[in-house]
């Protein structure tokens, strides 16, 4: 849990910059506070997303990629509501309208949102808790992959290399990688 964690908040990181950015450039620009907000993490959702399928929960990614996309931007939607929330109350409802108190409002938000992310994607979107497989085989590794779609015709090493297996625990020798 350390290494998702540490994962998550580099990648949370990356996304926070992102999203601060954006909403001080939309405001700047002459966005409301709300708007600017909601289009930032938005864009941010989407760093977010990248970041956190391939990297930080890529071990539990599952085989579903179009369940886990559709449950990370729906909660994601929640984390967006958390968000805005802070910064509408802070900005309508306490009257606080500076920059400086928009950002602080921001800040909060993306705070609570980030906790509140951290524990819904482990318990909703990243599932997968088996153990990676030893061995995999080539066309697995690289999907889509000239290898495992096109072999070349006339080319008789090619569509072997389908099938050979790639051990991560040990070097790869010729005499390991058989079928």
């Amino acid at each position: 849990m350390a290494s998702e964690l540490g994962k998550f908040l580099a990648v949370g990181g990356a996304a926070f910059v992102v999203d601060m950015l954006t909403f001080n450039l939309l405001r700047q620009a002459g966005s409301s506070s709300v708007a600017a907000k909601a289009l930032s993490t938005v864009i941010a959702t989407f760093v977010a997303y990248l970041g956190n399928r391939y990297w930080s929960f890529s071990h539990r990614a599952g085989d579903h990629i179009r369940n886990e996309t559709a449950i990370f931007f729906a909660l994601n939607g929640v984390g967006l509501v958390i968000s805005l929330t802070c910064v509408w109350f802070s900005h309508h409802l306490m009257g606080f309208t500076s920059g400086l108190a928009d950002n602080l409002a921001a800040l909060v938000g993306i705070a609570l949102g980030t906790l509140f992310r951290f524990w819904s994607y482990r318990r909703f979107v990243f599932t997968n808790t088996q153990p990676a497989s030893d061995t995999h085989s080539v066309s697995e590794l690289i999907p889509g992959s000239i290898i495992a779609t096109h072999p070349l015709a006339g080319v008789t090493a090619l569509p072997s290399l389908t099938s050979m297996s790639v051990r991560y625990d040990s070097p790869l020798y010729a005499d390991e990688a058989v079928a």
